[in-house]
Formats: structure tokens, sequence, C-alpha cells
């Protein structure tokens, strides 16, 4: 160990060595060329009081005691890191959040959640102080704003009923109590704006008989619901749920959803099952989309109805009344909202107070209730009478059990608001027993970013359900509550993160200009009659777990600032009071699990580990080696010239000096001080010096030279001058000098086997009038694997079709590369033990499988493709070591015809210029072909064209914020053009953390493909779907796996298990690498996700639906990583392109003035 600490002490050395070298040759070459801009101080008065200015608002903001903090963390450590600055930067998150969350003092909070009251005849119900729209028990009252209910007093009074319908029942009457219910009930108190508007009605029905009040209660239910489906309703149900409580502990409630069109065919048997849901004391709730007029704009909400029914039987010959209560628990809605109404609050206490005809349902909430003679009081078993302003201990033990089961569940970071919503009922239903700063602190968390985005981003699943409920284009009133819903959700969003608003770090900006693209791509798509509504959904659903994501990084900041509210602490206090009353059977809750590490998937490997031959990319273990590097202190103490007592503190200036802490701190300063006036908050820029400091650190290790000697490859030969054609004799292949100056030849060699493979099919060179030629070339970002992109992400082949013919012969020619393209794929399909069909890909949609689709079907989706000259590609793979590699093999038809005696030519294909510049052949015959035919004879004016083709594809690529297709669109410029300047800058973005989170994620759509294809085999082997590779909940003996393959289809299990190892050490490496900055709480969400799919003592997985999504929802969490990290990398790596960008624009002016 100490042989390996020391080299990797010297290496580290070496590296900063380096770094020192290269930074004293940038100052060398500054000095020569350009002009040396020296500090002219301001007039002493001047300079005083500027300098008196910012040392205030430095230590007004705290962030010199910041930088302090963490230079003393690093001068306490006995090991430095190679790179600091990921540390640091997740130290400044929590208090550039800070700002959001302490605008206003804890005085002006606490007289906002202190509302003066007003007593009523009774002792528990209370109002507030000159108001009368608020009525319950006052540890509510006093935290509920008035004004703000108010805006939903015209709302609700349209959504109830106006009275119970009791028409042909004599001797039956009734009233219908409306009461809110959390966490609209705490809006404007506690939260900016609620999620949702819950209403709960409950009816209390007066007669005879209890059956005959529940077919009054399931009328009235079935007629208010009934109401709310007509299509002039400003109210638009969503669907109906019925929840039936479980009979066994441990099991979850039974749930039954009705929508719109099922009510109305199964009126009767909606009816049947609403009774019997009453019946069980379970939960029937209407779900609706509420439009709303809040006095300065109109707004849409996420609303509920929930229908209770109490029944008082009235017999004449006997004495008192009797209460059949339907309800989970007595008393429980003034522990979970208020009435809007004060006779409704005393007609529920009084309703409360009457004995109850039927029990509770589970043995652990049984309470005797019996009704006292006194009205106020209530004999509770035991003898207690309850005469206080608060209700009894007894009363709320079931009430605060049934939510502390349900914390249970809510237990991970991304439920945290659902979370807060139950603690708080549970704070202010014991609120003496906690302190006025700890509903301080949950106050100031709901009204951080995070709270925000989190009321933004929950609209998402409400438009999602609104589309599967009712529909696009259905009619003109819900196509209106439509856009206005998308509108305020786009506003929303983009409020939230919006950098002009409030000054944000760049990883927040990155994700604002991201939701910009998308969110004007989406409502384009609403637009447009001829969208697929699975599509549309689908759209919404990646976005939603894109949002999810994002919220786990502003969750774990935000909390970091809650001093006296520790969620951790409250939720271990929570598991103590429910171990009593659960046995003692605490199980270990999910999401508490340690955080997947390399170190354990590597013990969990069965015998016989296979870990050396899992290697990802060609320069993988290079890329990843930073993260071990370190300077131990002590050692280098020994070697330093520095005296004794200063020697430590010499190592730790060095150190500082090498790191460039100095530059990047001074350069925060002075873009501080260049504003005209401080920014209020000064962290978001820190945030974004430190990151683009982190990755500087990651990427500028290796100086250009080397760099360049490294990807620049032999220069190519020439092939055929007459068609610019050059070659690589080493690997034998063939293409414009532009495709082959960076080609790695050795790694390419293993693609063109692989290629060949693929395309060793020949079709027929000649049908009737028309003659048929083909040819196979590598294109892409296949061509620049190797040195310059060390990650295959998919290899991508384009074979090309040449059918010469009369003129006017499309159809014909259509009918023949269907023939040819179908019987290709047909033959790919046949291979089994080779390849695995994912599918027919036409504009990068799936159309169709491969395994059962004819070949007459198939020729049908290949000529309307080919007639519309879409992208039509087959994709499929083929496993390579370890993994099966995702290859795309496009099919491109040339029609070549005569017209007046000249040589025509048609393409079937969306064309593009720059794609024949990186088209690599396998021989001189098909390259002399293509170009012979298809190409255009490069000119000036040609180059011209295509440079500004690649200025169109280098914005789209901008635009979409895709900033790695940006920068291998940027790389193609550079070569065409001959400009070998920025190549070691683009270098350094392939080889960024951003490129690995993208490996990553093509990892993981592979093996959802894979999956899927497993799945779907079994399904055509057995008519009842099973998992194929089941995770077994027993543990498993390690056992020592067969040689022998097993295949399940085309797919070898052996080898997927190996790819399920290889992701999952990849994945974990990815997300721990310090560089990332991956938050905690994202780690701890994606291993419990792997660990509901994966077997980690076999690296099995279970192959079903649930797998499939789950691999998908991985796929779009680490989304974000690469969208903050690739913009990072750009403006690290941004500058010499520039210059290049600006050069290339200025020589291109000059070309035309000419």
């Amino acid at each position: 160990m100490a042989s390996v600490s020391s080299e990797v002490n010297s290496q580290y050395k070496s590296n900063l060595r380096t770094q020192s070298a290269m930074f004293q040759n940038d100052l060398e070459q500054n000095s020569q060329n350009k002009k040396r801009f020296i500090y002219q101080p301001p007039g002493e008065s001047e300079a005083a009081s500027r300098m008196t200015v910012v040392m205030s608002y430095l230590k007004d903001t705290n962030v010199v005691e910041q930088m302090v903090k963490f230079s003393r963390s690093l001068a306490r450590s006995s090991k430095l890191p190679y790179n600091p600055y990921p540390v640091f930067t997740q130290q400044c998150l929590p208090p550039a959040e800070k700002f959001h969350m302490y605008k206003e003092d804890d005085e002006t909070i606490r007289s906002k959640l202190q509302n003066p009251l007003q007593s009523t005849t009774s002792k528990l119900i209370w109002g507030i102080n000159g108001r009368t729209n608020i009525w319950g028990l006052k540890n509510l009252v006093h935290v509920v704003d008035p004004d703000y209910v108010e805006k939903f007093h015209e709302v609700i009074e349209q959504a109830i009923p106006s009275d119970v319908d009791v028409t042909e029942r004599e001797g039956y009457s009734g009233q219908i109590l409306t009461s809110l219910t959390s966490p609209v009930v705490l809006m404007g108190g506690f939260q900016p704006r609620p999620i949702t508007l819950q209403i709960r009605l409950e009816y209390v029905i007066y007669g005879t008989d209890v059956s005959t009040g529940l077919d009054v209660f399931v009328k009235n239910v079935i007629s208010d619901v009934k109401t709310a489906l007509k299509d002039n309703s400003e109210s638009k149900l969503l669907y109906v749920s019925l929840t039936t409580p479980s009979q066994e502990e441990g099991t979850r409630d039974g749930m039954t959803k009705w929508v719109k069109s099922k009510i109305e065919d199964q009126e009767e048997d909606f009816g049947t099952e609403i009774l019997q849901t009453v019946q069980s004391q379970g939960n029937i709730k209407a779900h609706m989309v509420i439009s709303f007029d809040d006095g300065s704009s109109q707004h849409v909400i996420r609303g509920s109805k929930e229908y209770i029914l109490y029944f008082i039987e009235v017999s004449p010959g006997h004495d008192g009344e009797k209460l059949a209560s339907f309800g989970e628990h007595p008393y429980q809605t003034l522990l979970e909202g208020v009435y809007l109404k004060k006779a409704d609050a005393e007609t529920y206490l009084l309703t409360m107070q009457r004995h109850p005809a039927n029990p509770p349902r589970k043995p652990s909430r049984k309470m005797s209730r019996h009704a006292s003679r006194n009205a106020g009081e209530m004999k509770i078993s035991g003898g207690i009478k309850q005469k206080e302003d608060d209700l009894e201990e007894v009363i709320k033990q079931p009430i605060r059990l049934k939510y502390l089961k349900l914390i249970g569940d809510l237990l991970k970071v991304e439920d945290c608001f659902r979370l807060i919503d139950v603690a708080l009922i549970l704070i202010l239903m014991d609120r003496g027993r906690y302190n006025i700063e700890t509903l301080v602190d949950i106050y100031r968390f709901l009204q951080s970013t995070s709270c925000r985005f989190y009321s933004a981003s929950c609209q998402n699943q409400v438009l999602v359900e609104f589309i599967q409920s009712i529909g696009l284009w259905k009619d003109s009133l819900s196509d209106s509550m439509l856009k206005k819903m998308y509108q305020q959700y786009k506003e929303d969003l983009l409020k939230t993160l919006n950098p002009l608003l409030h000054e944000r770090p760049s990883h927040q900006t990155a994700y604002h200009c991201y939701f910009v693209y998308y969110l004007n791509e989406l409502e384009a798509l609403l637009k447009e009659e001829t969208t697929l509504t699975k599509q549309i959904i689908r759209r919404f659903l990646q976005l939603g777990v894109f949002c999810e994501s994002v919220q786990l990084q502003l969750t774990e900041d935000a909390l970091k600032n809650c001093v006296h509210f520790n969620v951790k602490n409250f939720l271990t206090s929570c598991k103590e009071q429910l171990s009593p009353t659960s046995g003692g059977t605490n199980k270990k809750p999910a999401g508490t699990e340690s955080n997947m590490k390399a170190e354990e998937v590597k013990d969990a490997t069965n015998e016989g580990s296979v870990k050396s031959v899992l290697k990802h990319g060609a320069e993988d273990a290079e890329i990843m080696q930073q993260r071990f590097q370190y300077l131990a202190v002590e050692d280098a103490m020994k070697s330093n010239n520095h005296p004794v007592i200063m020697a430590k503190e010499g190592v730790l200036m060095q150190y500082l000096l090498n790191i460039r802490l100095d530059d990047v701190w001074g350069e925060y300063l002075r873009n501080i001080m260049d504003e005209p006036t401080p920014p209020p908050n000064p962290y978001p820029r820190l945030v974004t010096a430190m990151r683009k400091a982190s990755l500087k650190m990651r990427l500028f290790g290796k100086r250009d030279q080397d760099i360049m000697r490294s990807v620049v490859s032999k220069q190519p030969q020439i092939a055929d001058r007459k068609l610019n054609l050059y070659s690589l004799s080493e690997c034998g292949v063939f293409g414009l000098k532009s495709a082959l100056v960076i080609v790695d030849q050795d790694k390419l060699k293993k693609v063109i086997e692989l290629a060949d493979a693929i395309s060793d099919q020949e079709p027929i060179k000649q049908k009737g009038k028309f003659q048929i030629s083909s040819g196979v070339c590598l294109s892409g970002r296949t061509v620049f694997y190797g040195q310059m992109v060390p990650y295959v992400l998919k290899l991508e082949l384009h074979h090309h079709f040449y059918i010469k013919g009369p003129l006017g012969s499309v159809s014909e020619v259509l009918q023949l590369f269907s023939k040819v393209v179908s019987e290709d794929i047909i033959a790919l399909r046949g291979n089994s033990q080779r390849f695995v069909m994912a599918g027919v890909y036409v504009d990068d949609q799936k159309v169709t499988d491969v395994d059962e689709v004819s070949q007459v079907d198939l020729s049908t989706i290949i000529i309307d493709a080919a007639s519309k000259k879409s992208i039509l590609y087959l994709k499929l793979y083929h496993f390579i070591g370890w993994r099966y590699v995702a290859i795309g093999k496009h099919y491109r038809l040339h029609y070549l015809f005569v017209d007046n005696a000249d040589d025509r030519h048609e393409a079937f294909f969306p064309e593009n210029l720059s794609e024949e510049h990186l088209y690599v052949f396998l021989s001189k015959e098909e390259a002399m072909e293509y170009f012979q035919k298809c190409s255009e004879e490069q000119t000036e004016a040609s180059k011209q064209k295509l440079m500004a083709q690649l200025d169109l594809d280098l914005s789209g690529n901008l635009t979409r914020r895709e900033i790695l297709p940006a920068y291998r669109c940027f790389l193609l410029k550079c070569l065409i053009g001959g400009q070998p300047l920025p190549l070691a800058d683009i270098w350094r973005v392939f080889h960024s953390p951003a490129a690995q989170v993208e490996y990553v994620m093509s990892l993981a759509e592979s093996l959802r493909d894979l999956v899927d294809s497993c799945f779907k085999c079994h399904l055509r082997k057995q008519p009842t779907p099973s998992p194929v590779l089941q995770n077994s909940k027993k543990k498993q003996k390690t056992e020592v796996p067969k040689k022998e393959p097993t295949f399940v289809g085309n797919i070898n299990m052996q080898t997927l298990c190996l790819m399920v190892q290889g992701f999952t050490e990849k994945l974990s490496e990815l997300l721990h690498e310090p560089s990332v900055l991956a938050p905690t709480s994202l780690i701890t969400a994606i291993n419990d996700k792997l660990k509901s799919i994966i077997n980690f003592q076999s690296f099995s997985i279970a192959a079903n639906p649930q797998t499939i999504i789950e691999l998908e929802e991985i796929r779009h969490l680490l989304h974000p990583l690469l969208v903050s990290l690739a913009d990072d990398v750009d403006s690290v790596c941004r500058e010499p392109i520039l210059q290049f960008l600006d050069s290339s624009s200025s020589a291109a002016g000059r070309a035309t003035d000419m």
C-alpha cells in the first residue's frame, strides 16, 4: 500500500508540475503577444470608499467566511485531493439557496403563524378575529390565511351541491358540510401556492333506516359526478377513485379508477361499487381540474372532492339518536382541515358527539363512544370527559397512527413535500410539543426554490391525467382549458429558475435554457392535430422525470438550511412512536440503505469475477484516475525546503497556488466589483466559478501539443486525386481527408470486422431494366471512436443502394428498394446467434418490431419512409466482449437516371452535405462508386454551402441544448476547414464527465431494449406473462456459472448479466466521481431503483415491464447531469473555439469581398 500511495503521490506531483509549467508558458506567451495591463488605482478617497463597501458586502454575505472555512478544512487534512473544487462547490450550494429562504425575518413569520382568534359557544371551535370564512381547531386556525382561502370561495360554491336530494324519501332530510383539508388549508400561511384544492363534502342524513340513507347518499354522489361530466362544466372531471381498505396489516388498500366513459357505460355497477366502498368505510374521491379567477388572472388547479356519509338514525319509538359513521376516524376533519362556515363546524362537532351505530374497521382504532347528556361533553372509553379547548389524546391517537404509518412510505427525498404536509398535520395536532422555531423552519423551507419548483412541476402529472382522461381536441372548452393549463405550467416552470429574475448558478441556468427549448417544442406538438396522444404523454413523462432529478438537488440544498427542523430526526421520532404499535417489527424502510459503492458491487459478484474484462471505452482508466490522486502532506513536508516550523504552511500555500485558488478567487472578486452594484446574492456566481474551476482541474492536465500528437493519425494517402479520395493503408479504408485525419486505426479495425459481419449480404445486380449495386460505409461518431471519442454509444453504418433505371420509374424503384432492404433485414433476423433485433425506426421513431413482422408489412413501411424521404434504419445489437453494442444500420436509396443525356441522381432520404465528409468506406470500389455517382464536385462554392449547412446544424444542436453533438459538428467543421487549432479543446469536451454521463445513459437505453426483447420473447412462448430473470427475494447461494450459454430468444443470458454488472459498476463510479457533482439524494434514488430490478449476487435482472420503466427513468434522471455538465464544459472550453469561429467568419467575409 505504501508503494501504491507513493506512486499515486508522485503522479499527482507530476500533474501539478505540468499544470505549473503550462501556467508559466501561458504567462510567457501572454507577455510576448499581449500588452501588459497595469492596475491604475483610483483617487485615495474613492478607493477607500469603494473598498469599504466591498469589504462590508463580503462580510455581511459571509462569503469570506466560507472561503476561510474551506481553506481551514484543507489545512486540517492529512491528504490534499488533486481537485478540491467539487467539495467547495457542494459547500456553497446551501448558502446560495438560503438567500431565497431567509427573505423574511423570524418576527414577521411568527406573526403570520399566529392569527388573532375569536371563540365560539363551543370550546373546540375557533375562528379568526374579524373573519367569517375559517372555523376549526385553534392550532390550525392560527396558521390559515383567510384572504387566500377567500379567493376560492366562488369556485367552491360552484363545485359543491346546493343540498341533499331526498325526493321520494319521506321522513328523510340532510345537509352537506363543506371543509378544506391540507395542503390547501395551509396555503398563504405556509405555502406560497397550493398544489391541489381538496374539498371534503360530509353528508349528514337523518332518517329511520340506514339502508335507505345509504341509497340516498349513493344517488347524490352519482348525481354530483354526472354534473361534473357535462361538457359545459367549468370543472373537468378526470376520474373517480374508490379506495377499499385492506383487511390485512402490511398490505395496500385496493383502489379502482372510474373514468368518464366507464361511468357512463356502467352507471349501475358504479353505484354498486360506491355502496360497497361506503360500507367498508373506504374513500370516495372525485379528481378534477378546476378553473378559477384569483382576482388578478385566471388559473387552473387540480382539485378533488371527497364524499363521506354520517347517517343519524331517528327512531320515534326510541330515546335519543344513533350515529352510523362511515368516516375513517371521529373528529378527523377537525385535525386535517377547516370549515368555511361556522354552522358546518358546529354541526360536525354535534354529529361526532352522537353514539356510533358501527364500530371502526380496525381493532387498533377501536373506541367506545357514548353520547353524553350534557351538550359539549363527550365520554370516551375510560371515563374521560372532553371539556378542554383541544381534543383528548385518545381521540388523536388513531389519527396520529394513520399519519405515522403514512410517513413510513415517504422516507425518500423525492417525497419530501408530501412528508412535510403530513409532518405539519402531526405538529399542529400536538403544537404544544414543538417550538415555534420548528414551524418557522418549515415556513422557510416552503418558500424555497425547491418548493416553488415542486409546485410548478406537479402540474405535469395533472396535464398527463387530463390528456389521458379527456383526450386532445375533444371540444372547445376542453381545448381552452388544456391550453390554459399548459401555459400556466410553462410560465411557472420557467419562472422558477429564470436567471433574469434571480441570479442562478450555472447548472440551474442550464436547466432553465433546456426547459425553454423543451416546452416550446412541446407546445408546437400540442398545436398539431396529427400528433399522437401517446407521443405527447411520453414527452410529458420524460420531462417529469427530468424535473424530479432537478428537484432532488434543490430539495437537498434547501433542507441543509433548516436548523430547527431536521427531517431525519423527525422521522426517527415518528418511527419510535410507531414501533410500540407495530409489535416491535420495525423493518428497515426503503430509502435508508447506504448508497451503492463500487466496492459493494465488487463484493456482490459471484465466483470467477470478470472485473478485468469490463473495460469502458478507449481511455476510461486514464480518465477516471484523478479521483484517486492526492498529495500526502507528511511526505510533502519531508521533501520541501521550508523551515520545519513553516513546513506545513509552505506545503499548503504551494498547493493553493498549484490549484490556482488565488486566480479563481481573484476573478470572482473582480467580477463582483465590476458590477455597478453588488449582486443581492453573491453565492450563485461563486458556485459557477467553483464548478468551472473543478472542470479545469479535471480537463487541463494535458498540454495542447500532447493531445494533438495523440489524436492526429498518420497523414492519409491519396487514392484518387480526381475524386479527392484518400486511404489509410493500415486498415484499408477510404474516404475524404476530413474523415480519415483523426481515425484511430487500431480501434477502427475492430469496428470494420463488425461492419463486415452485418453487411455480408450481396443484393441482386440486375432486375429487368434496372441495375442494382450497393456499398457500406461507417459514419457518424463511429469514425471518431478511439483517441478523440473514447466511448461507443452506437455504431452507425450506412448501406447505400444505387438503382439505375429509366426516367419516371420512381414507383418501380421504390418497390425494388423495399424488396432488397426487407430481404436484408429478414436475413439478419435469421442469424439468431449473432444479432438481437430492436426494431425498424423511421425518423428516430420505432415503427415495428422485426421478430414477428411479415415481409409484406415490412415492405410497406420501407416504401412509405422512402417516398417521404425519411430517415430509415434498423436498430440491432451485437455482443462484443462483455456487452451488447447498439448498431444503427441506415438504408439509403439513390435513384440514378438519364435526363436529356445528363446523368441525374435523386436521394430518397434527407440529404445533408456534411455527412459524406464522415463516410469511411471499406473498399476503394465502393468509395469511388459513391463519390462518382452521388457526390457534388468539391469547389469553393460547394465548400461555402457546406459550411452554411454545418452552421445550421450547429445552431440547431445548441438550441436543443445538445452540447456534445454540437461539438461533434464543430469538430467536423474544423476538419473540413483544415484548422487543427481547437482540436485539443474538443478532445477535452469528449473526455469530460458530461461524455461519461452520455455513455452511461446509452448503456441504460441498451439494457432497456434487451430486457424488452427478453420479455416479448417470453410472451410469445407462454400465454401468461412472467419474468425471464426474476429477482428472487430469497437469499441465493453463490454458484459457479455454467459454461454452456443460455439463450432467451437471441440473447445470451451470461453476456446480459455481464452487461448488467458493467452498467452498475460504471454508474456507481460515475455518480461518486466528485467532478460530476451528483447530489446524494439522486444517488440514493437511483440505487433504490437498481435494487428493485437487479440481484447483485448474480447480476441477474428482472425481465418485466417494471424493469423497462425503471431503466428508462434512470436514463432520464441522469439527463440533468448531462445538461449541466455539458454547459459547464462548454463555458470552460469555449474561448479558443470562439476565437476560431471569429477568424473563420472573418476569412469567409474576406472571401466574399473578393
